[in-house]
């Protein structure tokens, strides 16, 4: 069985996924991102047999076992946002609804 972020996430990168050392930590979690928002795009994301992607799989759990992914906690802090100054760590609210606290794990290269 394979993971349904795998299955789009391979399909997002294509010939790429054989040089995955190539792609930095941000643009590969940014793929990472798009490939797991699927999810709410596509009636099938779900596990599923897809032999051809073995050496595929391989490769993206070998890279992201290297770099920023080889942690596995969230890196601290995060950002916070919210239209109440007593709840943000100084960060503008941007394009986040007003009303509620958000919060986002900081990327790879600090942004």
């Amino acid at each position: 069985m394979k993971s349904p972020v795998l299955i789009e996430l391979v399909r997002r990168l294509g010939d790429a996924v054989h040089d995955l050392d190539g792609i930095d930590d941000v643009d590969l979690y940014e793929e990472i991102v798009f490939a797991a928002g699927h999810q709410h795009a596509a009636p099938d994301f779900h596990e599923r047999w897809v032999s051809d992607l073995d050496d595929a799989e391989a490769l993206v759990r070998n890279r992201l076992d290297n770099g920023w992914f080889a942690g596995h906690l969230v890196p601290t802090p995060q950002a916070w946002f919210s239209s109440s100054p007593e709840a943000t760590n100084h960060l503008s609210i941007g394009e986040k609804p007003q009303g509620a606290l958000w919060t986002a794990s900081f990327l790879p290269d600090g942004a």
